[in-house]
């Protein structure tokens, strides 16, 4: 998107990459994972962004 291309550009960074971290809320067992249950238990905690400004040689 044009908005994410110009915060790139004003930032200087030619690269980036973004990695969320989830994580689980308490209480899900093993036969629950199995079920398929987990995956409502998976909440977002945060983001780590790291941006890159120069090319690779």
């Amino acid at each position: 998107h044009g908005c994410h291309a110009q915060y790139m550009a004003n930032m200087g960074s030619i690269a980036s990459l973004v990695m969320a971290v989830i994580i689980r809320s308490g209480g899900e067992d093993e036969d629950n994972m199995t079920r398929g249950v987990i995956r409502s238990a998976m909440k977002l905690w945060g983001l780590v962004v790291c941006h890159h400004t120069s090319p690779r040689c």
